[in-house]
């Protein structure tokens, strides 16, 4: 089988149709050298999903000129009888040149298709009740960022890269409780977890991964300075009574406790993961019609480099630095997949300044493209009434979902506000 594609910006709008049938062949129509650099991503990408037998090939266009796409398009029906051309991508001017050749060439066995890359329903354009593959793969989130020419960078490589956590049982359980102490008091909560991401400099146990030793004296001159205090002993005490962490001792001279497990310990020096892995369980719930799950995939915390090469941090010695080479990366806290249509979602909990609307939708549109749904998530926006008009109305611009007062919400209503997502 042969597919012809008409070239797009959008990704998956060159790749749906061998993501859904395999061809033995793809042929790309446009300007080629566009599509010559996008070819090693299409390649990476359909290597990431199984497929390592269909061949990709390009044939140039000059895309303003309606004859010379005709006469293209009628080189490759020649060439390859019963070719299947996809109208998912390509503009208006290169459609009008498939409607001639159509017209021309309908009897010779030409089929045409078109895929809604949000529904997952594929039309069959020449109305002979064939066409190449009536269901649509699901993406899983990394095969989705390596469409777009990314990668996702793991903590193997990076100390606060993507952590693949183990949701069991326990650990579910631990992460609810967390949330419950949290959205008692939001703003205590971070207050207490971003001065025990702090102290983790200070550990003076450093034999013990899991246990935390600051004395007080060394501490104290730096927690003034930015305003700290150890006397919020609240929280503490919660996490002990629910064993989240034990033997905890805080008085004029030492601070310390010992963390449940590494799990536990990551979300307790980090203000905002709980509210992503609170995210992350509930989208699990998620159902559709049919009662399957509605997100086909799910990651926290995915850190992302942009061009796909991530280089090892130890790459240059100190007196190379000028020729070091510096990764761009990103971090969205939650990424959803609903069939091949990416949800980028950024958990905040506490006070949001209107700069995470940009890095939101940035992410979001050199990853997701036009079909990425972008989503912000809070607790509390932390702003007055004007100034909270203002934000709403910058983010309804940037086509960015705001759910505010998730706290607040049961269990109930928080998936069903993340349902309506996608």
């Amino acid at each position: 089988m042969v597919i012809v594609e008409f070239f797009s910006q959008v990704p998956i709008e060159n790749m749906i149709s061998a993501l859904a049938s395999s061809p033995e062949r793809v042929i790309i129509v446009g300007e080629s050298k566009k599509i010559e650099k996008k070819l090693p991503v299409f390649r990476r990408f359909l290597e990431a999903v199984g497929n390592t037998t269909t061949q990709l090939e390009t044939r140039n266009v000059e895309i303003r000129k309606l004859n010379k796409i005709v006469q293209v398009l009628e080189e490759i029906v020649a060439d390859s009888p019963g070719c299947h051309f996809d109208l998912t991508g390509g503009d208006d001017l290169s459609m009008v040149a498939m409607g001639i050749v159509y017209e021309r060439y309908r009897e010779q066995g030409v089929e045409l298709h078109q895929y809604n890359i949000r529904t997952g329903v594929v039309y069959d354009c020449d109305l002979n009740g064939k066409v190449v593959s009536r269901q649509m793969r699901d993406l899983t989130v990394e095969q989705n960022i390596i469409l777009h020419g990314g990668s996702i960078v793991s903590d193997k490589l990076r100390e606060n890269g993507t952590c693949a956590w183990d949701f069991n049982n326990d650990f579910i359980r631990d992460v609810k409780t967390m949330w419950d102490i949290c959205r008692k008091d939001c703003g205590k909560w971070n207050y207490q977890i971003s001065m025990l991401n702090n102290m983790l400099s200070f550990n003076c146990d450093n034999d013990h991964t899991l246990r935390l030793h600051v004395i007080i004296s060394q501490v104290r001159a730096y927690f003034s300075d930015r305003g700290f205090s150890l006397k919020q002993k609240d929280i503490f005490k919660q996490l002990e009574e629910a064993g989240l962490i034990s033997d905890f001792c805080c008085d004029d001279e030492n601070f310390c406790m010992t963390f449940k497990n590494e799990q536990v310990r990551k979300c307790l020096t980090k203000a905002g993961t709980i509210l992503e892995l609170i995210t992350y369980l509930a989208a699990q719930k998620v159902v559709g019609k049919e009662g399957t799950p509605y997100y086909t995939d799910a990651m926290t915390g995915v850190f992302i480099d942009w061009d796909g090469v991530v280089h090892d941090d130890d790459q240059n010695d100190e007196e190379d630095i000028e020729n070091r080479v510096v990764d761009t990366e990103n971090e969205i806290d939650v990424l959803l997949m609903h069939g091949a249509v990416p949800v980028f979602i950024s958990c905040k909990n506490g006070k949001v300044g209107e700069e995470e609307l940009y890095k939101l939708n940035t992410v979001a549109e050199r990853f997701g493209s036009s079909y990425a749904k972008k989503v912000l998530i809070g607790t509390t926006l932390g702003r007055k009434r004007e100034s909270k008009r203002y934000f709403l109305q910058r983010a309804k611009d940037m086509n960015i979902r705001v759910i505010e007062g998730v706290q607040n919400m049961t269990d109930h209503e928080f998936i069903k506000k993340l349902k309506s997502l996608a």
